[in-house]
């Protein structure tokens, strides 16, 4: 209820009264008691429709306090989603640094080990002449096969390593 409608609510049941005691006044020969019934009427009649007039306020101020509630839930559900939204994105970001590092990482290692096995092959290679160490031909195609490099017949390892 608001403090507009109490004012004039209870300024009109002042007025209500203050009438009645002047109107009590004229009813002591009972000359005006048909206007005072139709005063009481009218009276009463003003007070139904104020009192209607606050119902329906009321309901309707329940009606915006049930919307603003709703709406508060429906907020702090969405705020609470996005929350967890953002700290999952985040821990998937990290976790797809963390992979990209270790790739990374992967990827060197194997550049340093292709370079060392091709180090060995062209060892091989070069002392295959003297026998000191005979390459077996399955050796030889399994490091063709997994190693598609050409070795060269002198000096340091020249080819190029692809990842």
């Amino acid at each position: 209820m608001s403090q507009g409608n109490l004012l004039q609510s209870s300024g009109s049941a002042d007025l209500f009264t203050r009438q009645i005691e002047e109107d009590n006044m004229f009813l002591t020969d009972g000359s005006n008691l048909p206007d005072c019934i139709f005063m009481f009427q009218g009276a009463e009649t003003r007070l139904e429709d104020q009192i209607s007039k606050l119902v329906v306020e009321k309901q309707e101020l329940e009606w915006q306090k049930e919307s603003l509630q709703h709406q508060i839930e429906m907020l702090t559900n969405q705020h609470t989603e996005s929350l967890t939204g953002v700290k999952k994105q985040g821990k998937h970001q990290l976790s797809a640094e963390l992979k990209d590092k270790e790739i990374n990482s992967l990827k060197e290692e194997l550049k340093s080990l292709q370079v060392i096995l091709c180090e060995i092959h062209q060892h091989l290679f070069q002392n295959r002449g003297k026998q000191i160490f005979p390459v077996p031909s399955e050796c030889e195609l399994l490091l063709e096969m997994f190693i598609p490099v050409s070795i060269p017949d002198k000096g340091l390892f020249s080819g190029q390593l692809s990842v």
